[in-house]
C-alpha cells in the first residue's frame, strides 16, 4: 500500500514536472519564434527605407538634370534688367 501511495505521487510530480519542460519548451519556442519574426519585419523595413531613400535621392537628381537641360537654371545666378543692364553699376543717363 505505501508502494502505491508513493507510485502514485511520484508518478504525478513526473507527470507535473513533464508538463512543466513541456510549457516552458513551448513558451521558449514561442518566445523564439517571435524574436525571429521582429527580426523579419526589421529587415523587411530596412530595406523599404533604403529602396524608397533611393528612389527619392534618384528623383531629386533626375529634376535637377532635367531642369539643366531645359535651361530653367541658366540664369539662377544672374539678375539681368530687361534693359541689358545688370543692376550692379550706375546707369548712365
Amino acid at each position: 500500500m505505501l508502494y502505491n501511495l508513493a507510485h502514485c505521487c511520484l508518478g504525478t510530480l513526473h507527470e507535473y514536472e513533464q508538463e512543466h519542460t513541456l510549457t516552458q519548451h513551448l513558451y521558449r519556442d514561442s518566445w523564439l519564434a517571435r524574436q525571429q519574426g521582429k527580426k523579419k519585419n526589421r529587415t523587411i523595413v530596412c530595406w523599404c527605407f533604403w529602396i524608397f531613400f533611393l528612389a527619392f535621392v534618384a528623383a531629386i537628381v533626375g529634376i535637377i538634370i532635367w531642369l539643366v537641360e531645359s535651361g530653367v537654371l541658366d540664369n539662377l545666378g544672374h539678375r539681368d534688367d530687361d534693359d541689358g543692364h545688370d543692376g550692379k553699376g550706375a546707369s548712365s543717363s
